[in-house]
This record gives C-alpha cells, structure tokens and sequence, in this order.
C-alpha cells in the first residue's frame, strides 16, 4: 500500500530524480541501479525512495520512463524484424515494471512491517565474561564386571576374547593409566575436586555354577587376594590426583550361597569382602583421602553437587532378560524406570542411576549402563550377545552443569582377542 503521508512535490522531486539517472545509463534492475542512485543524490534510504514512487504513481499518476540503454535497434531492420523489436522492448518494459513493482512491495513491507530498516538485523550473543568461574569437577569412575579368576579360552571363542588372572592385571592396568590420562594429561583446568569410585559387584566370578569351580583360573579365595590387591593399587594411583570416595555393592556372582537371598546379600558377599580387604590394605600402607561406604541395601545413593546419583548392581532393579531385539539396555531401561518410581515415591527425585551386571556400555536418558572388564565369555556367546570388549566407564559431573562428559576406558589389547584389533575386509 502506497505512504499517504508523501506529498505532491515530494512525488514528482522522486520521479525527476530517478528519471535523470535513467537518462544517464542507470538501468531499474541490478546494482546499483537508478533508484539507488537517485537515493544516494536525495540522501533517503532506497525504502524511503521506492515508497514515495509507488505513492507518485498512485496519487499522483507520474512516474518515470524506463528506458533499456542495452537495446540497439537497427535504423533500417526490415518489418518483420522490427515487429519482434517493438515487441521485445515491450517485453522488457512489462518485465522491468512488474520488477520495479515488486522491489517497491518488497521495501514496503521490510520498511513498514517487518521494520528491519533500522537498525538492521545481525548477527547477536551475549558472552559471560572471560574470567567467570569455571566452576568445580567431579569424576565418578565405575568399577564392575571384573570377573577376576574366570577364564575365558580364545580357542572355545573363536578367537573373539580371553581371559585370565594375568590378562585381568593388564586390563587394570590399563584401566588405570587410562584413567589418570583423562585427568592429568588430556585434563584442562583445575584438578578434579574429588574422585568417586564405584566397586560395582562381580569383582570375582565365583563358583555359583558348577562349570565355573571347574574352569576359573582360580578359585574364591585366591580371586579375591589378586582382585583386592589390583584395586587398593588402583585407588592408590588415582588418590594422587584426588580425594577418593569408595561406595561397595553386592553383585550375583560374589554371594555366598547358591541362590539369590534377599536377606544379608550385602554383608554375604565376596564383593564386600574384597572392599573391606582394600581399605585395610591402604590403612596399612598410610593412604590417607580415601573414604569408603557399605550400604547395606545394595543401592549406593549419593550426591554430586546438586544432582543426586544412585549406583546398583544391575540384578535388582525390577527388570530381567536382556537377550531381545533391543538386547540388554530395554532390560536396563525398564529397571530405571522402576527405580525411578520406587524412590520417587520415597520423595527421593535420583537424577542418574549408574548399573552395571549385563556387560553392555549405554549413555541412557537416565543414566549410565557399564561394561566389564572380562570382556565377551563362552556365556554370552551361547546367548548370540553383542561381544563388546572390555572396557569400564568414567563421568565428569561438573558443579554447574551436571554431567559433561562420558568416557569408554578400553582395556584390551590386540593380542587378546580379534575383538581388539582393526577390522580388515
């Protein structure tokens, strides 16, 4: 719609001064073209301009004649010919009209409606200052599935995974390294303000199964020695970069008793044991900063800043299977939201579980699913499950962010395993 508010003489100034650029060679489409230069001569925007020529033509029926300095028809062309020149120049008119009818429309509407004219639109984000606080970390380190003293034949594999007492003290050591990497080396920042680690049961396989006292590399006992050593060797190392807490949960194959009991499954187990044996070793060998915790429900709940976690096993969580199309993490899915509800109802709003016992690494919406260090077993491989290597994950929780990072600390080597080594065409 054309500006009421443009004058007469407002009107014709417009029309005469885009005329005179017409007449000097500026065409009415391109850049810059006449109306252009005509507002840079009035000083006006290009908006204001073409405004005032749709009113000019409106109101006061004027505007200015376009004129196509690119055509050069001949004097003498013959009729014919000059028909299609007469025609063509129309042609163009109607076409440069129908153009400068639409940039008009076009500048009215961005100058009218949109208002976009002034100031134009850009590119705009606030950034906190440079030297805001960065805020505090926490790394929360689980632990589980180790299996210790299970023995996995490469051969009875098919050359996917082994295992055995002297492969377990690699893989932790591996672990370890690889863990005080991200914390020192590939670390940025302040150090960690604190270390959490979770025992996370199945620290040692056990004899729950008959086939299992026949094949493991070694029996309870002698498991529970290597393991416990590995892992006071293990808080040892990491306790140089942090303060360590330490929470102990109950898994199925540390029990005591052939069955599931329900009663006492956290003070009859082999896992407990193995805690209770790591911190003595660190109190004798002086390793001060380390704090270790029991719950005797077999659910770990404890805060980072003000998010509030919850680690289990994985075998009580209300959800059982795992061998579907999904595989295990529907099984984990479902029990999360099933421990959700149960402290939800408690008035306890968990906003991370941590679980482990099914051997399958998962970033969930709710949490975190670990691996194990054993890596893929005859088991499993009965079972057609995903063989995923070995490997235990780490969080960093950050004070004002929650949870910014999810590692995958991989354990294996090359020599154990084709499960380890690049795939080849």
């Amino acid at each position: 719609m054309a500006n009421p508010g443009v004058t007469r003489a407002a009107a014709e100034q417009a029309v005469a001064t885009v005329q005179q650029c017409i007449d000097k060679g500026f065409f009415l489409v391109g850049s810059p073209n006449a109306v252009q230069e005509a507002a840079r001569l009035l000083n006006l925007p290009d908006g204001t301009l073409y405004s005032r020529l749709k009113a000019a033509k409106k109101k006061f029926g004027i505007a200015p004649v376009a004129i196509d300095h690119k055509l050069d028809v001949p004097v003498a062309a013959p009729p014919v010919e000059d028909d299609r020149n007469k025609m063509q120049v129309a042609d163009y008119k109607a076409e440069n009209k129908r153009l400068r009818e639409h940039i008009v429309d076009l500048e009215d509407i961005r100058a009218g409606i949109l208002n976009l004219t002034d100031p134009p639109l850009a590119p705009r984000i606030s950034l906190p200052p440079k030297d805001a606080a960065r805020g505090k970390r926490t790394v929360i380190i689980h632990l589980s599935d180790w299996h210790v003293g299970e023995r996995v034949d490469i051969d009875e594999m098919g050359g996917v995974n082994s295992y055995s007492l002297d492969i377990f003290k690699k893989r932790a050591g591996r672990l370890c390294a690889a863990a005080k990497a991200l914390m020192t080396t590939h670390w940025k920042g302040d150090d960690p303000e604190k270390i959490i680690i979770i025992f996370g049961g199945d620290m040692i396989t056990g004899e729950i199964h008959d086939e299992l006292a026949k094949s493991n590399d070694a029996l309870s006992a002698p498991a529970v020695k290597v393991c416990a050593e590995t892992l006071a060797g293990l808080v040892k190392e990491l306790r140089a970069i942090a303060p360590v807490d330490v929470y102990s949960l109950p898994g199925n194959h540390g029990r005591l008793t052939k069955k599931p009991e329900a009663k006492g499954m956290a003070v009859n187990s082999f896992d407990t044991l193995i805690t209770n044996v790591v911190e003595m070793i660190l109190n004798v060998s002086s390793v001060n900063g380390v704090r270790f915790f029991y719950p005797k429900s077999g659910d770990a709940l404890f805060n980072v800043y003000r998010w509030i976690f919850c680690a289990v096993h994985g075998d009580r969580i209300g959800s059982k299977g795992g061998q579907g199309f999904l595989g295990a993490l529907a099984t984990v899915m479902r029990g999360i939201a099933k421990m959700r509800a149960y402290y939800t109802g408690q008035g306890i709003i968990v906003d991370y579980f941590l679980t482990a016992h099914l051997h399958t690494t998962a970033k969930l919406p709710r949490g975190f699913a670990n691996g194990s260090l054993i890596g893929p077993s005859e088991y499993s491989r009965d079972l057609r499950a995903d063989p995923e290597p070995s490997k235990q994950n780490l969080v960093v929780v950050h004070s004002e962010m929650g949870v910014i990072s999810f590692e995958e600390l991989y354990c294996g080597a090359p020599d154990e395993g084709s499960i380890y080594r690049a795939r080849t065409a």
